[in-house]
């Protein structure tokens, strides 16, 4: 057996596309929503990832099971930078009212989803890929189950504290109308930039 890492790439998900014309499946990772114990979850399907992954936050607000790895391993990123993957637990989720699932994931700190599954669960399943549909196709249980991609998942936002804007006209607040008309300047300039890159 070799011994070393298992490299994981944090990938953008929404990348913006160059050509209006380019449909958006060609370039887009799977992404969707599930339900997780009744909360919304966001979940990649990515075939070329060799592992099933939870966010960590997410196991521990779920409160779900953890227990040790039977084979840790180390995951680097590209900045050099590693972590030991020390712990697992059981997901279970749904797509629909009536489709559960469960896979194993490993417990890591990611940015990029709630849950990604990888090849485990795509081999696990038996389950068929679209390329040109960007859809996967699974059977559970005698019924036939399409999943199809978001478009896009918007972040989620915090709600917003009601404050009252600020007046730029008083005394008080001349530094921070400066600092606005700087940061104004810089982003116009930064546009500009862009676009003669084009």
């Amino acid at each position: 057996m070799v011994e070393g890492y298992n490299f994981f790439m944090q990938p953008l998900v929404n990348i913006p596309r160059l050509n209006e014309e380019e449909d958006w499946r060609r370039t887009s990772i799977f992404q969707t929503r599930v339900a997780c114990q009744g909360r919304l979850c966001t979940l990649i399907i990515d075939g070329g990832s060799c592992s099933n992954l939870a966010l960590e936050e997410l196991v521990e607000k779920l409160n779900l099971k953890t227990e040790d790895h039977p084979n840790p391993y180390q995951i680097a990123w590209v900045n050099d930078t590693s972590i030991l993957v020390s712990s697992r637990c059981l997901v279970t989720f749904n797509f629909s009212n009536n489709f559960e699932l469960s896979a194993w994931c490993d417990v890591l700190p990611m940015k990029v989803a709630h849950i990604m599954l990888g090849r485990p669960w795509l081999f696990d399943e038996r389950v068929q890929h679209d390329g040109y549909e960007n859809t996967y196709t699974l059977v559970r249980n005698g019924r036939k189950k399409i999943l199809r991609p978001m478009k896009e998942i918007p972040p989620h936002k915090q709600p917003e504290e009601k404050v009252a804007p600020l007046k730029l006209e008083e005394p008080s607040n001349i530094l921070i109308k400066k600092q606005v008309e700087v940061l104004e300047r810089t982003k116009k300039s930064s546009m500009m930039n862009l676009e003669s890159k084009r």
